[in-house]
Parts: structure tokens; sequence; C-alpha cells
């Protein structure tokens, strides 16, 4: 039972660890993930601003050619209302695909989205469009690749700490739940050592006030009544043998001093199987009786007989001696 207990036990916390991993983990990972971003998106963001800055006050460079942007902005483009490129910080002659870019919505003049890899094995890419003065359209880009770097370390880190963390929560409920049981093992050990003779034994008793305590207490109450029941069990029967002890001598005495009756009615009362254990038992009550008349005298023992339920009648009793 203990190692059922402690087994199913030692399961739980495996399972609540592993679930606790999973949806932290889970939490983790995305949380990550959108701050990370937020942050490339927002930092795109401010860098197309400052170019559409420099377009609304007419202070483009010459040729169209844009100073290189910081916070780790891989490329900063214009495009006018007819979808050509006027200024990038990158070469004019390899411009991204940006058709399917989603534009600001009314009220609104900015948006941000993350575009699919360009071809397979390539790396995504943040994209924040910016309304310009003049109908002209500030496209800032960012690759992905950080970002993606980051949660994928954060997500082989939480794989791989996830075993190690599951088997110890398993083990610590295996040795904690272990300690917790081990007054359960004295306590069944000692109650399946008491017997009908060892009535006097008793668990022990671990102390304190938690409920293995508080049952090793009740059992050892429980073995007290038991024990105070069987004595008075024995005593009653001690008494009633006693009490009968008389009576039933007396009776068999009469039995065997009726002349040629004698055997027939314990034949007839017994049946022949134990006549001869009956006649013993006679011949003992005679014994008895005959050794109590010879103090006492006639008149005694028929007093003694009156005490005992029988009539003798007129006829005296004669020793077997």
């Amino acid at each position: 039972m203990v190692s059922g207990i402690r087994a199913r036990t030692a399961a739980a916390a495996a399972l609540a660890m592993a679930a606790v991993l999973a949806g932290g983990g889970l939490w983790l990972h995305a949380l990550l993930r959108a701050n990370l971003l937020d942050n490339t998106t927002g930092r795109a963001e401010l860098a197309a601003r400052k170019v559409a800055a420099q377009l609304d006050n007419r202070t483009l460079p010459p040729g169209g050619r844009l100073p290189v942007p910081e916070s780790g902005v891989d490329l900063v483009l214009v495009q006018d209302a007819a979808g050509r490129t006027v200024a990038t910080t990158g070469d004019p002659k390899h411009t991204p695909d940006l058709t399917g870019v989603p534009l600001p919505g009314p009220g609104a003049d900015a948006r941000s989205a993350v575009l699919p890899p360009a071809r397979p094995g390539g790396e995504r890419r943040a994209v924040v469009v910016v309304e310009a003065p003049g109908a002209h359209r500030v496209y800032a880009m960012t690759v992905l690749g950080d970002v993606d770097d980051a949660t994928r370390a954060v997500a082989i880190g939480l794989l791989a700490g996830a075993p190690p963390l599951t088997a110890f929560a398993a083990a610590l409920a295996w040795w904690v739940t272990g300690r917790a049981l081990r007054p359960v093992s004295a306590i069944r050990a000692e109650l399946a050592a008491v017997t009908g003779s060892e009535l006097d034994r008793r668990v022990p008793d671990p102390g304190g006030a938690d409920e293995i305590a508080r049952l090793a207490r009740t059992v050892n109450d429980t073995l007290d009544r038991l024990e105070r029941s069987d004595a008075r069990q024995r005593q009653f029967t001690a008494d009633a043998s006693h009490e009968l002890r008389n009576p039933l001598a007396a009776v068999r005495s009469r039995l065997v001093d009726i002349p040629g009756q004698g055997k027939d009615k314990i034949k007839k009362a017994y049946g022949p199987a134990k006549e001869k254990k009956q006649e013993q038992l006679a011949a003992g009550g005679a014994r008895t009786v005959g050794n109590a008349s010879r103090p006492a005298g006639r008149r005694g023992a028929r007093r003694r007989s009156r005490r005992c339920g029988t009539s003798w009648g007129s006829r005296s009793i004669t020793s077997p001696s």
C-alpha cells in the first residue's frame, strides 16, 4: 500500500511539474517572441518616420541614396504613388518585392506586418509602412533572424530542462511521501503481531497532531477496549464454570447411585459412544459426594444435596470406599 501511494504521489508530482513546465514554457516563448517582435517593429517604425520627416522637409540626400539606418534596421526605402523606388538605403537594383505588404488603413499613418521568407530556407522579415507627404510611402524592413534565434534557444532550453526537472519533482515526492508514511509501516507491523494471547501489545505513537498520529491513538484505544472485553469474557466463563461444577457433579452422582438403572440412564441420555466417558465423570462425582459425606454425616449430606437441588428420599448414601 505504501509503495502504491508513493508511486501515485510521485507520478502526480511529475505530471504536475510537466504541466507547469509546458504551460509556463509556452507562455514564456510567446511572451518573449511578442516582446522581441515589438521591439524590432518599433525600431523599424522609428527609422521610417525619420525618413518621412526628411521627405517632408525636402532634405533627402541627392541621388536617392539614404544613409544606413541605425538600431539594427536592415533596409529603408521610399516609393511614390506609382510604386517606383525614389530613395533607398540599399541597392536600387535589388529592391525586394513589397506588393503584398498591407497598407495603413483609414485614420492610421503606419502599419506593421511580418513577411514570410522570400525563398526556401530564408528568414522572415518585419516590415513597417509609414505614410509620407506627396503620396509617398516609406518602408522599413528588418530581418527577424535574431528574434527567431532567441526564441529557438529558449524553446530548446525548456525542452532540455523539462525531463530533469520532472524527474527531480517525482524523486522529491517519492522521498517526502516515504518519510511521511514510515510510521504507517511500523503501525501495520505491530498491529499484525497482535494475537489472542497478546492483546496487551500496542502500536507505536509517532507523536504530533497529524492524521497518522491520530490513527495510532485510535488503534491503541481500540486495542484497549478489545483487551478489556476479552478479560470480561474470560471472567464470565470462569464464573459460569465454577457455578455449574457442583450441580453437575450431584446429578452424575445420583445417576450412578441408583442400583441397576445408572448405566441404562447414561446410555439413554448420552448414547453408547459416550457411555465410558460419562461413567468416568459419574464415578468422579460419586467419589466427591462420598468424600464430602464422611465428616458431615448423613444429615450433612442431605443438607448439601438439598442445596444442589436434588432429593434423595429416605435412602442413605453409601460411601464407595
